[in-house]
């Protein structure tokens, strides 16, 4: 089996294509490599072996050949902590209007977790540390 890997200078490498056997006149575009193969693996060029690329820990990810780590981009993390915020306050809504149907005031541990929800973007460690509000109980 042969493979083509995307040029650069890392060790390990991002496979592009794989091939049982390559035309001879272009043999030197691809690198002879034995054992099975799956798409998720990369080539590490100094051991000559491919190797399993972890699983992907967010659809957003990207795997950096460099680290050989995923990198989440922080776009992709704000859009899903804005989606998991905007969830979190919806499905309060109704204790909420709980409280209100029945004319009771709202009780402030309702109020404060709300607020903590909306503050989430104004955490330090935000969006790569957040640290979400525990919902009241009713």
């Amino acid at each position: 089996m042969y493979i083509k890997t995307v040029v650069s200078t890392s060790r390990y490498k991002e496979i592009t294509e794989i091939i049982l056997i390559p035309e001879e006149a272009e043999l030197h575009l691809w690198t002879a490599v034995e054992g099975d193969f799956t798409l998720e693996q990369y080539y590490d060029s100094k051991d000559k072996k491919l190797l399993p690329v972890p699983p992907k820990p967010h659809i957003s990810a990207v795997f950096d050949y460099e680290t050989l780590q995923w990198v989440i981009p922080v776009e992709a993390l704000i859009k899903d902590i804005k989606s998991s915020r905007k969830y979190l306050l919806t499905n309060s809504d109704g204790d909420i209007a709980r409280y209100r149907d029945l004319d009771q005031p709202i009780p402030q541990r309702w109020l404060d977790y709300r607020q903590a929800l909306r503050d989430i973007t104004d955490q330090p460690g935000f969006p790569t540390n957040v640290i979400w509000p525990t919902r009241p109980t009713t």
